[in-house]
């Protein structure tokens, strides 16, 4: 009950954000489920399209986006740091804004690999932080810049 009223106390860019961001988790969770890797990386590095970004009046601190994006995050159930990287990754460049999309693996005792995604903004990790990113061997990067791939 008390996420619903904090739901309502929202603006209304906040809440067209906050939605929209729960709608791309799920939506990048049932592609994750159905559909190999790549195309969903394929997909998380398609530049949106001009319907998809959103007006100046609509925009948000970017402070605010990533609070709500955090929060739409813990609002999915069984979303995977995966489906939360790439929702936010294309979420966040609708509204102009170009994170970095990491994947990182690490060995773990048994030999087992485990693996992370996060997404970082000018050298800052604003999603998926973990406190312990260093013991995860980066693939590479992901860099999205205006809709360009970084070579």
């Amino acid at each position: 009950m008390r996420r619903i009223s904090k739901f309502f106390h929202l603006t209304t860019p906040e809440k067209k954000f906050f939605c929209h961001a729960v709608w791309l988790l799920i939506y990048s969770r049932l592609v994750l489920h159905r559909h190999p890797f790549q195309k969903l990386i394929d997909h998380a590095m398609v530049s949106p399209s001009p319907g998809e970004v959103c007006a100046k009046s609509e925009q948000l601190p970017v402070a605010d986006m990533v609070r709500l994006l955090a929060s739409a995050c813990r609002f999915v159930p069984f979303s995977t740091c995966l489906s939360r990287a790439i929702a936010g990754n294309r979420l966040l460049r609708s509204y102009g804004v170009w994170p970095t999309l990491h994947i990182g693996v690490a060995k773990e005792n048994e030999g087992e690999l485990e693996a992370h995604a996060w997404l970082s903004l000018e050298g800052k990790i604003i999603l998926g932080d973990t406190g312990n990113l260093k013991r995860f061997s980066e693939l590479p990067p992901f860099a999205l810049h205006r809709g360009k791939e970084e070579p």
